[in-house]
């Protein structure tokens, strides 16, 4: 099974409020698009991942970077580098979904075209940039 993801959320100090949308609304907006069944990765900087539980609740399978340090030997490297680590994920996504405005998102898309990815598989959280 290949990985349904949803991009970094830019919950910190991100200045676009009109895309800083709760997690209730990302997954109304992103229902009819995305398969329920498949593993859902989120690449955020969110760090209360309580602010998922709406993706929790409508996805089989959420799963984020720190539930694979572990596993991944990813605890060993220098913490600057993981959002890098997030961002390769997302480029090999059945499906992206990003966050408009976001230089994070807007290079994962352009990594994604350049593997020859459809547009059709990229979509945004938010319905004003669909």
């Amino acid at each position: 099974m290949r990985q349904l993801v949803y991009d970094d959320v830019n919950r910190g100090e991100f200045q676009y409020k009109v895309v800083k949308i709760s997690a209730e609304k990302m997954v109304e907006n992103l229902k009819s698009v995305l398969p329920r069944d498949q593993l859902v990765f989120v690449a955020t900087d969110e760090r209360n991942k309580t602010f998922f539980d709406a993706f929790r609740r409508h996805f089989k399978t959420v799963r984020f970077l720190d539930d694979y340090m572990v596993s991944a030997g990813l605890q060993a490297i220098n913490p600057n580098y993981l959002g890098m680590v997030d961002q390769i994920v997302c480029t090999r996504a059945t499906y992206f979904v990003g966050t408009w405005f976001s230089t994070f998102s807007g290079y994962i898309t352009r990594m994604r075209g350049y593997m020859g990815y459809e547009d059709k598989r990229t979509f945004f959280g938010d319905k004003g940039h669909r």
